[in-house]
């Protein structure tokens, strides 16, 4: 889960230097017409929605960070939970055998 969001987080930042590389290379093009001003619209609007994209990867990655520590969270609850229930088996087996000793 964490290298996933790891993952998304790279993602997230490539967007804006995406957005950034676009925007400049689209500026730097010299071309004029009907054709050019329909691509200059196409990639204005695909370029704004570059952020809000970016956004979407932060959430996703606050979620996966949350629920990894969740799920961190029970697995070691869960670890606790074994380790006494095998030492609460352990000390009843001692118990066990000090009494067959005593009795024996």
């Amino acid at each position: 889960m964490r290298a996933l969001a790891d993952e998304l987080s790279r993602h997230a930042g490539r967007l804006g230097d995406m957005k950034s590389r676009v925007t400049k290379g689209w500026a730097k093009m010299e071309f004029e017409g009907p054709l050019a001003d329909q691509m200059g619209a196409v990639v204005t609007s695909c370029v704004a929605q570059f952020p809000a994209a970016a956004d979407v990867l932060d959430g996703l990655v606050k979620v996966l960070r949350s629920s990894a520590r969740e799920v961190e969270a029970q697995q070691e609850a869960e670890r606790r939970r074994l380790a006494a229930e095998a030492q609460r088996r352990a000390d009843e087996q001692r118990r066990a055998n000090e009494a067959a000793q005593t009795h024996g």
